[in-house]
């Protein structure tokens, strides 16, 4: 029997996503312990290494000495904080890293981020037994590019809560009622942080031109606080304010019919989330995020059925399927940039539009994707991936540590890097070429 000894944080993550996918994993492993599995979830404190050092070591002994009394066939690592670098370090004074279990890491979008603590521990980690657990084609591609060897990399999207999103026609005809919105008229959704890199001042441009042409009444819904980190790790910082005045200055430059239909709704918990998604007609998100590994919000709109339209980059790509409705706008990266082909969105519209969707069409497109992306199938899908066998990790290559060498090599967020600005003939552009699917949709 295998025994999994699962490492998570006492504390939920300061990051939005992060907040529903750290449970939902965790809940994956909690209904592997059975016949096959023996699960133990031991808490390291996510403020590890920022404020007692004492306390710390005693969390590192409380670590050593579980690992040594459950003598655990793997250790996961289940949490982006604290790093499993940081754990793994102080661990090994008490425990040698050839000693202990093969390790199961799952990668969040935050890998280039600690490029160079995954790059100073590679040759430690050379000839373990390891599984790096990551969530996307993308991401996978990524991880692959800057390893030695295409091994102990395996695919895990993260999963959607069934019990939390899905489509309820019901509720859709009520939240609709609520909100005074129509049978006719057509509900875009974005929801997410509204922050510089999620591009929500460019699907504010293009509702508009669906608004001035569309035959039906449109709204546009945007769901999600205002978030003002800008990109850092390129140098761009924004004040306190920046993105809320951003968007306020293109609401205001809109005709006022344009204006009037578009509602903020803030932040909101995760039955009201359901509840817009149910009763809106599509979802879009024109996000360049540089790390944009997943993408929990289009997932819990397509649970709940919604056609959905999304940039071709990072893990959206692998929400597409003809088993439910989901399209890609084509992205290139270009000498200024990205290209992003955003007369796509209006012909995504205006497909919605010429087609006749049902509450039936919902419903299956809901419990499709479901039975890809819910916690019950993640279940499934983790299991077959903790049977598999390990293989021994060959290292990072050099293109890790130089990655990790450009992106610290000027004062993190305090000054452009030309290296890290989106182009196609820096390095930029051969990390995150891997982010382009290039899938017709």
């Amino acid at each position: 029997m295998k025994r999994l000894l699962v490492i998570r944080s006492n504390k939920e993550s300061s990051w939005g996503s992060c907040k529903v996918i750290s449970p939902n994993l965790q809940e994956c492993y909690r209904r592997l312990k059975g016949s096959t599995c023996d699960v133990r979830f031991f808490e390291i404190d996510k403020d590890f290494l920022r404020e007692d050092a004492l306390r710390d070591d005693i969390f590192i002994i409380s670590l050593a000495s579980e690992i040594k009394d459950f003598d655990p066939t793997e250790l996961v690592f289940v949490d982006h904080v604290p790093h499993v670098v940081d754990l793994l370090n102080f661990l090994s004074i008490y425990i040698p890293i050839k000693d202990m279990p093969p390790f199961v890491f799952h990668v969040y979008g935050d890998f280039t981020f600690y490029s160079q603590s995954w790059s100073n521990i590679s040759e430690s980690l050379k000839g373990h037994s390891v599984k790096f657990i990551v969530a996307s084609e993308a991401q996978e591609k990524m991880i692959k590019s800057f390893s030695n060897k295409d091994t102990c990399v395996e695919r895990f999207l993260f999963p959607v809560d069934e019990t939390e999103y899905y489509y309820d026609h019901d509720e859709r005809v009520s939240t609709r009622q609520e909100a005074g919105v129509k049978d006719y008229e057509v509900v875009i959704l974005y929801a997410g942080r509204i922050s510089l890199q999620k591009n929500v001042e460019k699907l504010i441009k293009e509702y508009s031109e669906i608004f001035s042409t569309s035959t039906f009444p449109t709204k546009l819904w945007i769901v999600g606080a205002f978030d003002d980190f800008g990109a850092p790790f390129q140098g761009v910082l924004n004040h306190e304010g920046y993105m809320f005045s951003k968007i306020d200055q293109v609401i205001n430059s809109l005709p006022e019919n344009v204006a009037a239909s578009i509602k903020f709704w803030g932040h909101q918990p995760k039955q009201v989330i359901r509840e817009l998604n149910n009763a809106s007609d599509m979802f879009m998100s024109l996000s360049l995020y540089h790390d944009e590994d997943f993408g929990m919000s289009p997932a819990e709109a397509l649970a709940c059925g919604v056609p959905t339209l999304l940039t071709d980059w990072g893990g959206y790509s692998s929400f597409v399927s003809k088993r439910w409705f989901c399209n890609l706008l084509p992205i290139k990266l270009t000498p200024f940039g990205h290209e992003l082909m955003v007369s796509r969105v209006l012909d995504f519209y205006n497909l919605y539009s010429l087609s006749y969707i049902n509450k039936i069409d919902r419903k299956r497109w809901s419990d499709e994707f479901l039975k890809e992306f819910s916690i019950s199938a993640g279940t499934e899908k983790l299991k077959k991936i903790i049977e598999k066998d390990f293989e021994k990790f060959q290292g990072f290559n050099w293109s890790l540590e130089h990655f990790a060498r450009v992106y610290w090599s000027v004062s993190h967020g305090k000054e452009i890097n030309v290296h890290l600005t989106p182009s196609d003939d820096n390095i930029y552009f051969h990390v995150y070429k891997n982010y382009i699917s290039g899938k017709e949709t």
